[in-house]
């Protein structure tokens, strides 16, 4: 009996701790960096009427699941069968634009001083992570 709560005593105060703790570095999304922007829409509708009118009721678009894995990438992904959308802040839409899959994966990227930055190339790409907004097109 006294070896049980030995180990329960061990489990309680060590084991417990350490995985809460290490719980933040796991999920890595919160990088200090801006996050990548998202539509659904009541947003494209508000935002870019005109641009909701040529897509409605043809299209339903949701916020997708986006990851930051360990600060180094970004990833935005759509449950099948909706496909990747991008939203140029200009209001340009373009459904399942080529090249673009789900999961759509921007690496090569890392976050430092508080600003997304492309490996091997100097300055930021936060203007351009800002400029275009995904989304999860569904067709009706």
């Amino acid at each position: 009996m006294q070896v049980f709560y030995s180990s329960l005593f061990f489990f309680t105060l060590v084991i417990i701790p350490s995985e809460v703790n290490m719980a933040p570095c796991l999920i890595g999304d919160d990088c200090g960096c801006i996050k990548r922007g998202s539509f659904d829409s009541a947003y494209l509708e508000t935002a870019f009427p005109q641009t909701y009118a040529q897509f409605n009721p043809t299209y339903t678009f949701t916020h997708p699941v986006i990851t930051y894995p360990d600060c180094e990438a970004i990833i935005s992904n759509c449950t099948a069968p909706a496909v990747i959308t991008v939203l140029y802040e200009n209001g340009t839409l373009i459904v399942s634009p080529k090249g673009m899959k789900t999961p759509n994966v921007l690496s090569g990227i890392y976050c430092g001083d508080a600003e997304w930055r492309m490996q091997g190339v100097g300055g930021s790409v936060d203007i351009n992570i800002r400029s275009v907004n995904v989304s999860c097109a569904l067709k009706r």
